[in-house]
């Protein structure tokens, strides 16, 4: 009986479930508002963004031994930050290249060894004193997918419900 999930198998699994949620919207549901402020544009592009700095952050690590930098001090600024970057970014654009970048991450993750994964790295925001390892990071990534998934997939059931009445 397989008792660990391997990171490999993590990812994989959120990705089922970000494209189950997806399967379907059409082009204007991507304008909806889903969270406070977001679109499910919005939320891909959030998506994108840290899919994107694990990315980075596995290609630095191979070259430097160190993370990437996101260049902020805190999660809450680079959400900003990404946001408005991203907010004229067409809905297609950020779709491939969120494809591109998962499909990128899962080449780079079996070149991990356990040393790599074990390794401790300060915060990767500026305002934090808390150390994570690279596993971390990413076992945080696959549950952040999978999060917005479920996000996902319980507007849609919201606004089914709210066609039937």
């Amino acid at each position: 009986m397989k008792l660990k999930v391997t990171l490999v198998e993590r990812f994989e699994q959120s990705w089922r479930e970000w494209n189950d949620a997806l399967a379907g919207p059409d082009d204007a549901d991507y304008e909806l508002p889903v969270y406070r402020q977001w679109r499910l544009k919005d939320i891909v592009g959030h998506v994108f963004s840290y899919v994107h700095l694990d990315v980075r952050h596995v290609e630095s690590y191979k070259k430097r031994r160190r993370l990437a930098s996101p260049r902020s001090p805190s999660y809450s600024y680079f959400n900003r930050r990404e946001a408005a970057r991203l907010r004229d970014v067409p809905r297609e654009q950020l779709c491939s290249d969120l494809e591109a970048d998962y499909r990128k991450l899962m080449e780079l993750l079996p070149t991990l060894t356990d040393d790599d994964l074990k390794r401790v790295f300060p915060s990767q925001w500026s305002n934090s004193q808390y150390r994570s390892t690279l596993r971390g990071l990413l076992r945080e990534e696959a549950s952040h997918i999978a999060i917005h998934a479920g996000d996902i997939r319980k507007w849609r059931e919201q606004r089914k419900g709210e066609h039937v009445s």
